[in-house]
């Protein structure tokens, strides 16, 4: 067995062959995927303006806020930002 780890828009381009070649279930599903839009947004802050320390908040459910990923990067900077996630519908 080989795993093979590639971009996701290489697949469906056929930019790579495989011998033997794929099943064909293996190729309609490789011919299905698409890629979507991820916007990344940073804040930063004068100070920290949060009370949770956890690294992440994911929101399940959050209503018209297209922010559904927040990571709070202080931890790791020393600084008060926010990095805000935003993914879209695939075009």
């Amino acid at each position: 067995m080989i795993v093979v780890t590639v971009p996701l828009g290489v697949l469906p381009a056929r930019s790579i062959g495989f011998q033997p070649q794929l099943p064909v279930s293996t190729a309609a599903a490789i011919d299905s995927l698409v890629m979507g839009f991820l916007d990344e947004f940073w804040f930063r802050f004068d100070q920290v303006v949060w009370r949770d320390d956890a690294f992440m908040w994911t929101w399940v459910d959050p209503g018209d806020n297209p922010f559904t990923e927040w990571f709070n990067l202080e931890p790791v900077t020393g600084e008060p930002i926010l990095l805000a996630l935003v993914g879209a519908q695939p075009s």
